[in-house]
């Protein structure tokens, strides 16, 4: 039962009365859960008084049994098919999908603007994609709960495996069926548009599931951000043009630049809000190389680079003049670098202005990314005039 206390009240966190009781900070989460050990929250965290651990642990000393006994393993807290169903849900992250459909979008736009459209295959590009990001979702949870960068109290992913309301090995089968029905979807359009789409394909399960897989775990090593960017930025946007097309054009390539860098700054600005989790887990990102301010600064050059890059095209006539429509996204953009910039002074404390960090920059993206799309569509559109 949870209860409320003042902020001077002693009190020890999960992972602290875990190392009391000599045991994971999900067993204990389980037990807080339960009722069987009274806490309360503080700051957003669960927090438990060492007056009622200590008597917790009397109790069980009293009846001369252990006071948190072994967990059995294969039983999760989400056992009814609603509960499940929500876990489920959850642990995918549907509000993340953004970062892979707006690269389909804006690769749509492209071709769209070149004469060629066919609904099916963009139905299909936007299928694949959506299962390629929660299969990645998915293993990406399951080894930050194993390498310890996701915990009970961590601010990222979404704590189905780490609170136990999902088991480890069902957590993995469910990654690889997703990870599956991606390669058939890759297999279709293979078909259809032949090897290239083969090698994108590869490229993108591999590197989906090994950013925190070992044996390569590249976002452990700093890779992560870089291969984002490629990935998710020029990879994504080119496979989805040559899908409707067969063919890559410089204007494709050029136009998918501001789009990877965009959506690697969403994972950059993850890795800054988690710097010290981070670092205590034994995970190397470009924040814990950099610091978090040299960082954050990182994040602000990202952000309004893209705006300096799509400029530059549109003076070059590489992009349509339309695309300068994208300079409205400065309305999320400056408020998101603000929240940056607060967040990673040296003598404030990042947590309260970086909680919502890495949404701030999901919907920059978004926007950034659809407008861009509707500036290939305007082009189209006016091109009679």
């Amino acid at each position: 039962m949870e209860q409320t206390h003042l902020a001077t009240d002693r009190s020890l966190s999960v992972q602290q009365v875990a190392a009391r009781l000599g045991v994971t900070p999900v067993t204990v989460y389980r037990h807080l859960r339960r009722g069987t050990l009274p806490h309360f929250r503080f700051g957003g965290t669960l927090r438990v008084l060492e007056t009622d651990l200590d008597a917790f642990i009397q109790r069980g000393r009293r009846h001369g049994v252990s006071p948190i006994p072994p967990e059995r393993a294969n039983v999760p807290t989400a056992n009814t098919l609603p509960q499940r169903s929500r876990a489920w849900a959850e642990l995918v992250r549907p509000s993340s999908w953004t970062a892979s459909l707006v690269p389909v979008l804006l690769g749509t736009a492209i071709a769209w603007k070149d004469g060629h459209l066919n609904p099916i295959l963009v139905g299909l590009a936007l299928v694949g994609a959506t299962l390629l990001h929660a299969a990645t979702n998915v293993i990406n949870e399951l080894f930050d709960v194993r390498q310890g960068v996701d915990a009970v109290e961590s601010a990222g992913g979404s704590k189905m495996v780490a609170q136990a309301r999902l088991l480890p090995g069902e957590v993995y089968k469910g990654g690889l069926l997703l990870f599956g029905m991606a390669v058939l979807v890759g297999a279709y359009l293979a078909t259809v548009r032949g090897y290239y789409i083969v090698l994108v394909g590869t490229a993108a399960v591999l590197a989906g599931y090994f950013y925190t897989a070992p044996p390569f775990h590249y976002k452990y090593r700093a890779l992560g951000v870089p291969v984002v960017l490629v990935m998710m930025g020029p990879l994504m946007v080119l496979g989805t043009y040559f899908v409707m097309t067969g063919t890559v054009t410089a204007q494709a390539v050029l136009a998918s630049i501001p789009v990877g860098v965009l959506v690697a700054s969403i994972f950059h600005a993850k890795d800054i809000r988690d710097v010290e989790n981070d670092a205590r887990a034994g995970s190397t990102t470009l924040a814990t190389l950099m610091g978090q301010r040299s960082a954050g600064r990182l994040y602000t050059v990202m952000t309004f680079g893209c705006y300096a890059i799509t400029v530059l095209l549109v003076a070059l006539r590489t992009l349509p003049a339309w695309s300068l429509i994208t300079l409205l996204a400065l309305l999320v953009a400056m408020p998101a670098s603000l929240h940056m910039e607060r967040g990673t002074r040296p003598q404030g404390g990042p947590t309260l202005a970086l909680a919502a960090i890495d949404t701030a920059t999901v919907r920059h993206h978004l926007l950034f990314g659809v407008l861009l799309s509707i500036a290939f569509v305007l082009q189209r559109a006016t091109s009679s005039w």
